[in-house]
């Protein structure tokens, strides 16, 4: 499935590289939580809420999981 695509589900709106993850309303541990998991199991990359949150943009967060592949 398409990384925004994925993103769009967790967030339950949509989702574009240049989206700024912390303005959207269900930006929460819970969606952290989301993410952490979706990228153990989709791209098997370990990521950290400290992670997460250190990245602003889908786009960001994209490049991250993809460096850690």
């Amino acid at each position: 499935m398409d990384f925004y695509k994925q993103l769009s589900e967790i967030f339950e709106e949509d989702v574009i590289s240049e989206t700024n993850l912390k303005d959207l309303e269900a930006y929460d541990s819970l969606s952290i939580l989301s993410i952490i998991a979706m990228a153990d199991k989709s791209y098997n990359v370990t990521l950290t809420a400290s992670d997460v949150r250190s990245v602003d943009t889908a786009s960001q967060l994209k490049d991250m999981i993809e460096k850690k592949a």
